[in-house]
């Protein structure tokens, strides 16, 4: 793509020297459409690239660490999330029990729509 790229620059130069104006100048918009084209293909690539290269470098840390069979281990054998005090552990393990998690935590029920009041023994 780059020498493409350059090639095609070059045109344009070359083309920029030139006095006449007959059938070039049709080529050379072409030339220059092409180049405008090339150019954002470029950057595109270059940022696929570089999330690529930052996605890599995760990998590899995870796999240095033994984070990525952890998390490997946990799809194969999911723990049971329906008790309440399993899952703040792994919340907290996984540093996701902050802020509104903590609040959601401690409403034990919540009725939505018309409510009855219940009445229970206090502990």
């Amino acid at each position: 793509m780059n020498e493409e790229i350059a090639k095609i620059g070059r045109e344009l130069q070359a083309m920029g020297k030139e006095t006449t104006m007959s059938a070039t100048s049709q080529y050379r918009t072409e030339l220059k459409r092409k180049y405008e084209s090339l150019l954002e293909q470029k950057k595109k690539f270059d940022i696929l690239k570089s999330r690529y290269d930052q996605l890599k470098k995760l990998h590899n840390t995870w796999i240095a660490s033994g984070r990525l069979e952890e998390l490997k281990n946990l799809a194969y054998t999911p723990p049971d999330l329906t008790d309440p005090k399993a899952m703040i552990g792994y919340l907290r393990q996984y540093g996701a029990y902050t802020g509104i998690d903590k609040f959601l935590f401690n409403i034990k029920e919540l009725s939505i729509g018309t409510t009855y009041q219940i009445y229970s023994l206090l502990h």
